[in-house]
């Protein structure tokens, strides 16, 4: 096949596979929400069945199977279908992980991004599994979570590889580097997302912006961050403080990241890939703070719920790729 040709294949299967990924991170989000994440009580099947058990026969052989279990269909099928999603995107990346492995030479691609997401869907395989069998412990819900949005990003990353987007005439290692902290200030921030969605801590602080009338509410840090804790054992205290470092971040990204991309959009020339995402992540950075307020005014509305998760994967994304334009000069 064509170098060319091959590439542009290339990029498509990666950019489809990043789509689905994306689909698979909403749907994940959506499942969590509903509280399906214990639907099916077993893994990868769903009471010892590929579907939902819905004859009599079956139903009776889950009863035998999974004393005191009951199966409620409606979250079951939440649950599969997720699962169902993942493995079809898990199938896709293990396609473009041994394409790039094998061809990475003649895709200018590092090899280690292949590496890393064939290593990935295997571990995001494995907390897929934990997160049923350990009954929703929250560091590794939170795991699968983090564990989604970086295999979402690889592929990413390995679409603009692929395609070689966004190239300029100029890298810019010193911008760069604020991008870099602002990238790992937004993971931090996607993490105590993640922290607070998986104890259930968003709505226990309802006022804005204080919590139960005070900034300072009974914290307990010590046990708000211990990771080994069993799925909803966190005292009211600690959710509490969860759901305030939470915010404290939220008010931290927004001050660092607007600083920082309006500096861009005014330094930047107009028409540049980097003005441009600059101008991208600034949009999301404020419909995400705008869809974290309507959860705690609107009392976590399920679809709001989702969209804060969708707009965070998008806005890690469009930091990639602001980092990828920065650092790359046409060849």
């Amino acid at each position: 096949m064509d170098k060319t040709l091959a590439q542009r294949w290339y990029f498509w299967l990666a950019a489809i596979a990043a789509a689905l990924a994306f689909f698979v991170v909403i749907l994940g989000a959506y499942t969590r929400l509903k509280g399906a994440g214990l639907g099916c009580p077993d893994w990868p099947g769903c009471y010892s069945h590929i579907g939902v058990p819905t004859t009599t026969a079956q139903l009776s052989q889950a009863a035998q199977s999974f004393p005191g279990q009951t199966v409620e269909a409606g979250k079951a099928w939440i649950e599969m279908v997720h699962r169902y999603f993942a493995g079809g995107l898990a199938l896709l990346t293990f396609v473009i992980s041994f394409w790039g492995l094998f061809q990475f030479r003649k895709l200018k691609l590092p090899i280690v991004l292949p590496l890393a997401l064939i290593a990935m869907i295997i571990f995001q395989a494995a907390l897929g599994r934990w997160t049923v069998t350990l009954k929703l412990m929250p560091i590794i819900v939170m795991g699968h979570l983090l564990g989604g949005f970086t295999v979402l990003s690889l592929l990413t990353l390995t679409a603009l590889m692929a395609k070689r987007c966004w190239y300029s005439s100029l890298a810019y290692p010193k911008v760069q580097f604020f991008v870099w902290v602002a990238f790992i200030i937004l993971i931090i921030q996607i993490a105590l997302g993640g922290w607070t969605s998986t104890n259930y801590a968003a709505l226990v602080c309802p006022g804005l912006p204080m919590c139960h009338g005070t900034i300072m509410p009974a914290w307990d840090v010590h046990q708000a961050f211990q990771l080994w804790v069993p799925f909803d054992q966190l005292s009211y205290a600690a959710k509490m403080t969860i759901q305030m470092f939470h915010r404290i971040g939220a008010v931290i990204v927004l001050v660092y990241f607007y600083t920082l991309m309006i500096w861009m959009l005014v330094r930047f020339p107009i028409g540049s890939a980097a003005r441009r995402l600059a101008g991208l992540v600034l949009a999301l950075v404020t419909f995400q703070v705008i869809l974290g307020l309507l959860n705690i005014i609107l009392i976590l509305p399920l679809d709001i719920a989702v969209a804060h998760n969708g707009v965070a994967a998008l806005l890690l994304l469009s930091v990639i790729a602001l980092l990828y334009s920065l650092g790359r000069k046409v060849p």
